[in-house]
C-alpha cells in the first residue's frame, strides 16, 4: 500500500535487518519510503562526507534521533 511505503518490511524484519537486507540487494545508497516520507540510506563514506560537510546547509529537514537531543 502506498500510504505505508516500506513500513511493513521494517516491522516484519526489524529496522536494522531490513536496512542491511536492502543495502545488500540494491547497493551502498538506496532510497525508500517510511510511510509517505522519502528516505535515503547510505553506507558510502564519500556521500556521507559530501552531505554532512560540503552540502550540509542544503539539507534542512534532517531526522533527529532521541539520542541526539
Amino acid at each position: 500500500l502506498p500510504i505505508f511505503g516500506n513500513l511493513f518490511g521494517m516491522i516484519y524484519k526489524g529496522v536494522y535487518k531490513y536496512d542491511i537486507d536492502i543495502m545488500k540487494k540494491y547497493g551502498k545508497t538506496v532510497g525508500f519510503f517510511e510511510c509517505s516520507t522519502p528516505l535515503i540510506l547510505t553506507s558510502d563514506i564519500n556521500f556521507i562526507k559530501m552531505v554532512t560537510i560540503k552540502d550540509f546547509p542544503l539539507f534542512t529537514n534532517r531526522r533527529v534521533r532521541l539520542k541526539d537531543l
